[in-house]
């Protein structure tokens, strides 16, 4: 049995279930509008002289209302009720209901009162058209129960009434058996239909929950995948960034000079990938906060422009930024991210021609727009761009033009920001992207923080400082020592974890500063070594982790670590400011 077809029995097993369930669910109703209408019944027919045979009828309706109640339990709580046991018990309740049913049509007959006794007759009649008429209701769910039942017992009222030479009522009755028929076929129908869509639509959310589990399985397995591949990945090119840096400060002919510079360029292209990399794990993790402030968005425009200005003119691009001075209330560092993502990526899909970036505003919104005139992108491959690893025009997968993953972060840093991000585009017609905000003005009252900035050489050294270095492994604490004793440390003490580290404080060692790589042997992290050493000191003492692990669940660890986390490959002047920087705050 295939995939599909067992999917379809268990839907016509679980119909089966849900008609059993109706009836069953009912029988307690039925019950009491049982004894509801045998006891009105027999006050108002009760005579002596036949009062053992009333006795005996209402034995044998109690009986079998019993029997049901009984049976009604067992299927309830029969779990294969909707599977192989589903004709037998069906056939076995409309057995009852047939029996109830003729118990109905003798009771009927024998007790009708003569036409005479007006009062009697027309309650009697009544009672019984009511217990008739409510039936389609009750057990409506099973159409040849409704025939079981309700077929002796008008065919009793009927005969009765032909007895009593009352026509009009008796061909009444056959009317009212007639319709009864179709009612219950009609209510039988809309039951099993209704039974159906709902056992249809519980089917079709278990498949929807199913295929979100497992892509949410997926996405987690990518998560974890990328997580560990960039560790791995960022070791050796952390080591290499700080290798470079050696090898600068060391005479070589200029041949090689060349070897290391190009070397270099490598090292900064692998790392601005994992930078990307980064980016989407934050915004996984969602440690990425949002810090609204009066901004000035021309300023901002400018800030990306004078950025990128450089890698505009090497390609001969012109890149300007045009349009009033709006004040808006949003996070600059992030609208600066997103910006600079949008003008690299034109950057990178512009061969000639220029990119322009403008401000303009409407009663409603404020729009930014960046605008090239570079290939353009067909309609129908509009709405992959923002998906993660998404690239056009690069089949060859060139590196230089990244990873896929800078429109996949501006459209999640856009959402954040609580803003449109649009395209406009068409082939060889270049592209506008456009960011549109609520209006929502600010005063100039706080002046722009800028956090894109290209990094650059620290001077500074680290004269007089002691360091206390921890790394697992021995090929990059020996490089890791090298360098900063180039930079003046005046001393390192190189270890490979929290125990030696221990040591040296037993030994009398007091550094000035903590460098510590997240993963360490055994199981342990940097964070808690910091930890253990801090409270040998008794004092709280400046530390720097640095980790290539960037899956969510450490990002979310170090942003509550209070430590300053550097992710591996590590630029050598930026190591080196953050070195100084704690330093200088302790």
């Amino acid at each position: 049995m295939n995939h599909i077809e067992r999917i379809e029995d268990e839907k016509v097993a679980k119909v089966n279930q849900a008609r059993l369930d109706l009836v069953v669910n009912n029988s307690i109703n039925d019950s009491v509008g049982t004894v509801i209408a045998v006891s009105l019944l027999i006050y108002i027919i009760f005579d002596d002289a036949r009062s053992s045979q009333m006795f005996i009828w209402i034995g044998v309706i109690a009986f079998l209302q019993a029997f049901r109640e009984l049976f009604s339990w067992h299927v309830r709580h029969d779990s294969e009720r909707g599977k192989q046991r589903f004709k037998l018990f069906n056939r076995i309740f409309i057995s009852i209901f047939f029996f109830a049913g003729i118990s109905w049509g003798v009771g009927v007959y024998l007790f009708l009162p003569a036409i005479t006794e007006v009062e009697k007759f027309v309650a009697f009649f009544c009672i019984v058209y009511a217990m008739a008429a409510l039936t389609p209701s009750a057990i409506g769910i099973s159409f040849f129960g409704v025939l079981a039942y309700v077929t002796p017992m008008l065919i009793g009222m009927t005969l009765k009434l032909i007895l009593y030479n009352y026509h009009a009522l008796a061909i009444f009755m056959f009317i009212t058996l007639i319709y009864l028929f179709n009612l219950a076929l009609s209510t039988s129908r809309t039951a099993i239909n209704a039974i159906k869509i709902d056992v249809d639509n519980k089917f079709l959310l278990d498949e929807i929950t199913l295929e979100k589990a497992k892509a949410d399985l997926a996405n987690n397995e990518k998560s974890r995948f990328l997580a560990a591949a960039s560790h791995d990945l960022r070791q050796p090119v952390h080591a290499m960034s700080m290798l470079i840096e050696l090898l600068d400060k060391i005479s070589l002919p200029a041949q090689a000079n060349l070897m290391v510079s190009k070397l270099g360029s490598s090292v900064e292209g692998l790392r601005s990938l994992f930078d990307s990399l980064l980016d989407v794990s934050s915004l996984d993790a969602g440690i990425v906060e949002v810090n609204p402030l009066g901004c000035s968005l021309r300023h901002s425009l400018d800030q990306v422009v004078d950025l990128y200005k450089p890698q505009a003119s090497e390609k001969g691009l012109a890149l300007q930024a045009q349009g009033e001075d709006i004040w808006l209330q949003t996070d600059p560092v992030l609208l600066q991210r997103i910006l600079a993502n949008l003008v690299s990526n034109a950057i990178i899909h512009t061969d000639s021609g220029e990119i322009s970036l403008h401000v303009l505003s409407t009663a409603q919104d404020v729009s930014i727009e960046v605008r090239d005139t570079g290939k353009g992108i067909e309609l129908a491959d509009q709405n992959k761009i923002f998906d993660e690893f998404q690239q056009l025009h690069n089949p060859e997968r060139d590196r230089r033009k990244g990873l896929g993953l800078g429109l996949a972060i501006c459209k999640r840093l856009a959402d954040l920001l609580n803003c449109q991000l649009l395209l406009k585009s068409s082939s060889n017609q270049g592209a506008c992207f456009t960011l549109v905000f609520q209006r929502e003005l600010q005063a100039p009252s706080v002046q722009p923080i800028t956090k894109i900035q290209k990094m650059s050489s620290v001077e500074s050294d680290l004269n007089g400082f002691q360091i206390l270095l921890i790394d697992d492994e021995t090929d990059i604490l020996e490089v890791f020592a090298d360098l900063l004793m180039s930079w003046g440390a005046e001393k390192v003490v190189a270890v490979g974890d929290e125990e030696a580290a221990c040591d040296a404080i037993i030994e009398g060692f007091k550094p000035d500063v903590i460098v510590s790589d997240y993963r360490l042997r055994h199981e342990k992290t940097g964070l808690q070594a910091i930890d253990i050493v801090s409270a040998m000191l008794d004092y709280p003492i400046p530390a720097i982790v640095i980790s290539g692990d960037t899956s969510p669940q450490s990002l979310a660890e170090f942003e509550h670590s209070g430590h300053k986390v550097l992710f591996k490959p590590v630029p050598t002047e930026k190591l080196k400011s953050e070195l100084l920087q704690q330093l200088s705050e302790s």
